[in-house]
């Protein structure tokens, strides 16, 4: 489903505490259900004063909590995951915290559901990966990314 020309936040949550805590004196951002959707992803980190235009953080000691789903639905789910694992270290370099909460639609793709990944996205890992572009193919590229990534027993 297309979102462009419009500033659809994907988002069910956004939530800025007040500027200190008393606990911590770090604010807390929490955002969640992106769902692939890269530059409105960004366009949320930039309105929260976490990132800057080029999508490098500036949150200082800032806590981002991201609630889950950042995957499916949308064509850019592995960007927004190498997205969030750059934030991670650059927060932490700067004091603050990025962490990130499995959804419902992450367990959905680590269970092998891909029924919601978008057909684009498959296809461009798919290519990516040097295999016929298909969704066929990139579910088999998905799908094996998930299983390297497993923990070993």
């Amino acid at each position: 489903m297309a979102r462009s020309g419009s500033i659809v936040l994907s988002l069910v949550l956004i939530l800025v505490m007040p500027e200190r805590t008393e606990t911590t004196g770090d604010r807390l951002v929490a955002i969640g259900d992106l769902h692939g959707d890269y530059n409105n992803a960004l366009r949320v980190l930039q309105l929260s004063n976490l990132t800057d235009g080029q999508g490098h953080w500036i949150g200082g000691t800032t806590h981002l909590v991201q609630t889950g789903d950042i995957v499916d639905r949308g064509p850019n789910s592995t960007a927004l995951i190498d997205l969030f694992a750059r934030l991670r270290g650059e927060a932490s370099a700067a004091g603050g915290k990025v962490t990130c909460l499995l959804g419902n639609h992450e367990l959905m793709v680590l269970t092998g559901d891909l029924r919601y990944v978008s057909k684009d996205e498959l296809i461009n890992l798919a290519a990516a990966a040097g295999r016929p572009a298909t969704v066929d193919s990139g579910k088999a590229v998905w799908r094996g990314r998930v299983a390297a990534s497993a923990p070993r027993g």
